[in-house]
C-alpha cells in the first residue's frame, strides 16, 4: 500500500486535469479492444473452418490473430484488475502485473510471427530455386509453439518493476504507476531500463530489420522473375501474381506495424536514455502525448484483419459470407418472431370477432 503512495509524487501530471481526456481515452481503448476481438475472431473462424484456407501462412496468421484477441481482452481486463481499489492489495498488484506482462507477450508474439511468416515465404520461394540451396522443411506447428515460448520466457525474465495504467483513482480516471518493485537480491528498478532497451531491440528493431530484409529479397525475385519449374506460361503468370499479392499484403502488415510502434518506442528511448537519471528509475509518464502514442501502439492488434480484407480476395469473400449469414439469421429470427406474434393475434382475435358478430346478429 505504501508503495502506491511513494510513487504518486513521481507522476508527470498535467497541471490542469481534464476528465474529458480520460473519458475519450477509455472510449478509444474500448473501440480498439472490441474491434480487435471481433475481427480477429472472424479471421480464426475463416481459417479454421475452411480446409482450403489452412495453408502454413494462414495458420501463422491465426496464431497472430489469437495473440491480438488476447491483447484486446487484456485492454479491457486491466480496467478491473488494475483499478485503484484492487491495487491497494498485493494480490491485485500481482494480477495486474500478470495482465500487463501478458499484453507484452502478445505483442512479442506478433513481432516474432511476422519474422516467421517472412522466413516461411522466403523458404517457399527459394526452396526449388537455383538462387538458393535451402532444403529445409518448414514445420508450422513447431514455429507457432516456438514463438509463444520465446515470448513468454523473454517477458517472464523481466516481469518486475512494471509500469501499469491505474484506473479510477480518487483524483483521476487514468493514471500510471510502477509496481512489483523490490530491492533484494537486486534493485528491480534497474531492470526497467534494461527491459525497455530489450523491448525496443527484440520487439521492434530486430523484427523490422529481419522481416524487411527477407521481403526485399523475395520481392526482388518475385517481381522480376517468373516462377521456376512451370512449363505452362499462363499458370506460371497466375501463380506469380498470386504470390505478389500475398507478399504485398504481408509488406503492408509490416509497414502498419512500424507506423504503430515507432512513435511509442522513440518516446521510451527518450524517457529512459536521454532524460536525467533522477527520472529514469520509478519514473511514470502520465502525459496526454504518451497515452495517445501508447494507444497507437496497442491499436496494431486491430489492423491486420482490415489488411487481409483489402488485399486477399479469399479472406474478403469469407468476411462477407460471415456478415451476410449473420444478417440472414437476424432477418430469419425477426420473421419467425413476427409470424409467432401474428399467429397469437389471430388466435386470440377469432373469439372476439365471433362474439361481436353474434351480438350484431342478435
Amino acid at each position: 500500500m505504501n508503495s502506491s503512495h511513494r510513487s504518486d509524487h513521481q507522476l508527470e501530471v498535467d497541471p490542469e486535469y481534464n476528465p474529458i481526456r480520460d473519458v475519450s481515452l477509455l472510449t478509444l481503448y474500448s473501440i480498439t479492444a472490441l474491434f480487435a476481438i471481433v475481427s480477429n475472431c472472424c479471421v480464426c473462424k475463416i481459417v479454421l473452418k475452411n480446409d482450403e484456407m489452412q495453408t502454413k501462412t494462414n495458420l501463422l496468421i491465426v496464431s497472430m490473430a489469437v495473440s491480438d484477441i488476447i491483447a484486446g481482452i487484456g485492454i479491457v481486463a486491466q480496467w478491473l484488475f488494475c483499478s485503484h481499489q484492487l491495487l491497494l492489495y498485493d494480490t491485485g498488484r500481482v494480477v495486474c502485473g500478470f495482465l500487463k506482462s501478458l499484453q507484452i507477450i502478445t505483442y512479442s508474439v506478433s513481432s516474432l510471427t511476422m519474422i516467421t511468416i517472412a522466413l516461411h515465404r522466403y523458404l517457399s520461394i527459394f526452396h526449388h530455386s537455383r538462387l538458393g540451396i535451402i532444403r529445409m522443411k518448414f514445420n508450422v506447428k513447431a514455429a507457432i509453439i516456438s514463438t509463444w515460448i520465446i515470448a513468454i520466457v523473454f517477458v517472464a525474465m523481466t516481469a518486475m518493476s512494471i509500469k501499469i495504467f491505474k484506473f479510477f483513482t480518487p483524483k483521476e480516471i487514468i493514471t500510471c504507476e510502477v509496481i512489483l518493485q523490490f530491492s533484494r537480491p537486486f534493485d528491480s528498478k534497474s531492470v526497467r531500463k534494461i527491459r525497455v532497451g530489450l523491448l525496443i531491440l527484440a520487439q521492434f528493431l530486430l523484427p523490422l530489420l529481419i522481416t524487411a530484409s527477407l521481403y526485399a529479397r523475395i520481392m526482388f525475385v518475385v517481381f522480376r522473375r517468373q516462377v521456376v519449374g512451370e512449363s505452362n506460361q499462363h499458370r506460371s503468370r497466375k501463380l506469380s501474381e498470386s504470390k505478389k499479392k500475398t507478399i504485398l499484403m504481408l509488406v503492408v502488415v509490416l509497414v502498419v506495424f512500424t507506423i504503430c510502434w515507432l512513435p511509442v518506442h522513440i518516446h521510451h528511448l527518450l524517457d529512459f536514455f536521454f532524460k536525467p537519471k533522477s527520472k529514469q528509475f520509478g519514473y511514470c509518464n502520465n502525459s496526454t502525448s504518451y497515452f495517445i502514442l501508447y494507444w497507437l501502439g496497442i491499436s496494431s492488434c486491430c489492423y491486420n484483419p482490415i489488411i487481409y480484407y483489402i488485399f486477399n480476395p479469399r479472406f474478403r469473400n469469407e468476411f462477407k459470407r460471415i456478415f451476410r449469414s449473420d444478417q440472414h439469421s437476424v432477418t430469419a429470427e425477426l420473421k419467425i418472431s413476427n409470424s409467432v406474434t401474428n399467429t397469437r393475434e389471430s388466435e386470440y382475435g377469432k373469439p372476439a370477432d365471433t362474439v361481436n358478430n353474434t351480438t350484431t346478429n342478435t
